[in-house]
């Protein structure tokens, strides 16, 4: 795997997972090497929504008088607002709420965060047990999308907790 070539992929993510923290810390410092050309498009995925017991509830619907995690996208808008660019915002925050959530499901079957999602559609959810964010990190994205994305007979891997 080569420096030159341009990885392309998704991250779907929650700002609320530490474990989102983790892979964007792996990407960062693999970036920072410049040992890889990464492309990576952010998707958010609602994982307060995913998780919700009522079906049909969603981030975006809930009452005002619900606290809702996740909601700090509307108080984003509403700062767009302020500095007079509401509609731009507004329009990406509800093309992200139909486009990412939805497409993630839909399109990929996505369930958790961070889940990559490589050029040709291979996915995967990845929990890692600690940010890589200097020594070894191009080793780990390496590992990551060899099996990730180049490996098709391997579905799914999960590790029992180690102590």
């Amino acid at each position: 795997m080569g420096g030159g070539e341009s990885i392309k992929f998704d991250v779907f993510f929650d700002y609320q997972c530490p474990f989102v923290y983790r892979a964007a810390g792996l990407i960062d410092a693999v970036r920072r090497s410049g040992d890889r050309n990464l492309e990576v498009r952010w998707r958010y995925f609602s994982l307060t929504q995913v998780n919700s017991k009522d079906d049909g509830w969603t981030v975006w619907d809930a009452p005002a008088s619900e606290p809702v995690r996740g909601r700090l996208a509307f108080q984003a808008a509403e700062a767009a607002r302020r500095q007079g660019r509401f509609d731009e915002m507004h329009g990406a925050l509800l093309q992200a709420r139909h486009r990412d959530h939805r497409g993630g499901v839909a399109e990929h079957g996505v369930f958790g965060t961070p889940t990559f999602v490589f050029a040709g559609g291979a996915g995967a959810y990845v929990r890692l047990a600690e940010s890589a964010r200097e020594n070894g990190a191009v080793e780990v994205f390496d590992r990551l999308f060899t099996v990730a994305a180049a490996e098709p007979s391997i579905l799914e891997i999960k590790r029992p907790y180690r102590r």
